[in-house]
Formats: structure tokens, C-alpha cells, sequence
């Protein structure tokens, strides 16, 4: 586990993402394809992402991952071919900070969740990572944030 906790209150970010369901084994593969297709379509309609790419897991089933994977865009964009147009909702999220190799994660999880029941909060079930790392990156160096969206 890495990094402090925080809560921090967000404005609403535009996004395009690309929803699935994917076991757990399959979700690097699934997280470069569904990237590569947003960036090319961003290239296609000249625009460029507004920010670090993001995973969102509606469930935590790690058979069968109910995952959107997107970026932030700077105002609303119109989807296709299973490219959607999305928005984060604004809102309060507890947040953390890791470093580490991605399948290492799962103790910031337990400590994050932990420490935002002591603060008195309830998250919604869902949780964010934010990638500020590329494929070249060392997994040991490799730096995500974690958001879990608060009730």
C-alpha cells in the first residue's frame, strides 16, 4: 500500500469510454484494446484526452468484471462504434495513491475502505483507478489513484 488518503470533491468530467465484461485474466488485454480504439477515435475527430486514462468497476466479481475504461475529454463528444459519451458525476470521492504492480492493489482497497468508514462515509460500491503510468513503466513504479465515489 502507498500514499495517504483524502477526500476531495470533484466537479463532473466529460468522458468516452467503452463498457464490457471481462474476467479478471483478461483485463490488461482488455484495457489496451478498449484504450487504443478511444485514442484512435479521438484522433479521427481531432481531440485529445483531457487526463489520465480511468477504469471504472461497477462490481468487484472478478469472474466477471463489469468495467468501464475511458479518458476525460474537455466537453461532451458524441460516441461511436462502441465508443459511448459519458460523464463522472461531480461528488465527493475518498481517494488514495498507489505505487506498486497493479495485481498488488487489492491491500490499498481494503485500507482505503476501511479508513473511509472511519471518517463516517459510505462509498456507492463502485471504484475508480486513474492511470499515470504508461505500459514502459517499471510495475514496481508503476502510479494509480484510486477513487471510491461517496453517498
Amino acid at each position: 500500500m502507498s500514499g495517504e488518503f483524502e477526500i476531495k470533491v470533484l466537479p463532473a468530467k466529460h468522458t468516452l469510454y467503452i463498457r464490457s465484461t471481462c474476467p479478471i485474466g483478461e483485463l490488461p488485454g482488455f484495457l489496451g484494446r478498449a484504450y487504443l480504439n478511444i485514442t484512435q477515435y479521438l484522433e479521427i475527430m481531432g481531440e485529445k484526452p483531457a487526463g489520465a486514462p480511468f477504469a471504472l468497476f461497477h462490481n468487484m466479481n472478478m469472474l466477471a468484471l463489469d468495467i468501464e475504461v475511458g479518458f476525460p475529454v474537455v466537453y461532451e463528444l458524441t460516441g461511436k462504434s462502441g465508443v459511448k459519451a459519458g460523464l463522472i458525476p461531480a461528488g465527493r470521492y475518498a481517494s488514495a495513491l498507489y505505487v506498486g504492480p497493479y495485481d498488488k492493489m487489492e491491500p490499498t482497497y481494503t485500507a482505503l475502505q476501511k479508513w473511509v468508514e472511519g471518517q463516517g462515509f459510505e462509498t456507492t460500491g463502485e471504484a475508480y483507478e486513474w492511470y499515470f503510468s504508461g505500459p514502459e513503466t517499471p510495475p514496481q513504479k508503476a502510479r494509480t489513484e484510486v477513487w471510491f465515489p461517496l453517498k
